[in-house]
C-alpha cells in the first residue's frame, strides 16, 4: 500500500476530467470567514456588547447613556453608538457597550476575565444610588 503525500494547502481542485477548476476548501473557508465577519462584527469604535440581544437591553443602554453622556445616538442595526462626553468616565461605568472609542469597557473586561458569557453574575456589581 502506498501513501500519498499531500501538501499542507491545496491550491486548486479540478473535476475528474480536468475541465473545470474550483477553489480549494481552504480558500472557500477563508472567503466565508471574511464575509461572515462583515455581517457579525460591528463597524465602529463604540459598539454594543455581544450580550445585547433584546429590546430591553437597548432600553437599558439608552438609560445608561442618558446619565453618562452629554449627547448620544444609538444605531441598533449596525450595533454602534456615537456619543459626546468624558469617554473614560463612560468606559468605566457603562454595562451595555463592549467598547468606547476603541477601548474595552470595564464591564467587558470583567465579563471576559471571569468567562461569564451571560454576565448574570455582574448584575449587582454596581453601587446602588
Amino acid at each position: 500500500m502506498t501513501e500519498k503525500a499531500y501538501t499542507q494547502k491545496q491550491t486548486r481542485q479540478t473535476t475528474m476530467f480536468g475541465t473545470y477548476e474550483f477553489p480549494s476548501y481552504e480558500e472557500i473557508l477563508e472567503a466565508y470567514a471574511k464575509e461572515f465577519s462583515n455581517y457579525v462584527l460591528p463597524k465602529g469604535d463604540t459598539v454594543f456588547g455581544f450580550w445585547m440581544q433584546t429590546l430591553a437591553d437597548l432600553e437599558f443602554l439608552d438609560l445608561e447613556l442618558q446619565g453618562l453622556t452629554d449627547e448620544y445616538k444609538i444605531d441598533p442595526v449596525n450595533r454602534v453608538v456615537s456619543l459626546k462626553g468624558d469617554e473614560e468616565f463612560i468606559r468605566l461605568r457603562v454595562a451595555h457597550l463592549e467598547k468606547v472609542k476603541g477601548k474595552t469597557t470595564l464591564y467587558t473586561d470583567l465579563v471576559d476575565k471571569f468567562g461569564d458569557t451571560n454576565a448574570y453574575a455582574f448584575h449587582n456589581i454596581y453601587k446602588q444610588c
